[in-house]
């Protein structure tokens, strides 16, 4: 049997094809400024990254398995937008932005995360 996990990468990765796939046939990276990098950025950090490892986060049970989703999202995506922001010039601002804004809400959640495992809370009572 597939695991969830396989089943939404494999679905997320089909979307981000169809993606790039409708979007080279109407010829749209020519027709929409920056259309090389708006389509890098949506197709493979957004759609075949970023927004199954946030679902999986989101669905699972187990704290320890939505840490790792949230970090892989985000720090790899972020990572991929920094890296991605050479393909097109003239997009290179918006990729370097939202790369650094996916990394800085990786380090927040982090620092979030943190603050609630640390000692504050360890005797912290509901009564």
């Amino acid at each position: 049997m597939v695991s969830r996990e396989s089943r939404v990468t494999l679905a997320a990765l089909s979307v981000a094809a169809v993606v790039v796939a409708v979007s080279l046939a109407l010829n749209l990276p020519e027709a929409v400024p920056s259309g090389t990098a708006i389509l890098y950025l949506i197709a493979f950090p957004g759609l075949a990254l970023l927004v199954p490892q946030l679902y999986l986060a989101r669905r699972t049970d187990d704290p320890d398995m939505r840490k790792w989703h949230l970090r892989a999202g985000l720090g790899i995506a972020g990572t991929l937008c920094l890296a991605g922001a050479g393909v097109d010039p003239s997009g290179r601002t918006a990729m370097q932005v939202i790369g650094v804004g996916l990394l800085i809400a990786l380090f927040v959640v982090e620092a979030v995360q943190g603050y609630y495992e640390s000692s504050l809370f360890e005797d912290a009572s509901a009564e």
